[in-house]
């Protein structure tokens, strides 16, 4: 149980990073920015993502867009993976790959802190527990 809530987990915040940086470029490179204005920009997209979401799921997100998890617990890749990939970018870098800087830790730091405060019960919208458990399909 413990794993199969960790390969869920994993798809969903793949799915996430992966849609913003298909949607919005400025995720497919370190932002070069103050932890502060780093924090500002990622919320502002976020926001706008959850509107656009809310609003124009089908046009924003169309069927078979994100990863889903096949019958036998296999992983069905998004075409959010082609977006990036026809752009020459991968979107999602391994941290560990990123030459030394301040950047990656404050980027660690402040992912961790938005899964933080998004897993808990601050973080939640009204629709979120119904959405979510309705249409696996979706963020």
């Amino acid at each position: 149980m413990a794993h199969e809530t960790l390969s869920r987990a994993r798809r969903t915040i793949e799915n996430t990073f992966g849609i913003l940086a298909a949607k919005w470029r400025i995720f497919r490179r370190p932002i070069r920015a103050s932890p502060e204005n780093v924090e500002r920009i990622i919320k502002a997209c976020v926001c706008l993502h959850n509107y656009l979401r809310l609003m124009d799921n089908a046009s924003y997100t169309p069927s078979g867009f994100v990863d889903k998890e096949g019958e036998n617990g296999e992983i069905i890749p998004g075409d959010w993976r082609n977006t990036l990939a026809s752009s020459g970018s991968t979107g999602l870098q391994s941290l560990s790959n990123v030459s030394g800087n301040r950047y990656c830790f404050d980027a660690v730091q402040t992912r961790d802190n938005f899964a933080i405060y998004f897993n808990s019960v601050d973080g939640q919208v009204p629709w979120q527990v119904n959405h979510v458990t309705q249409d696996s399909r979706t963020l």
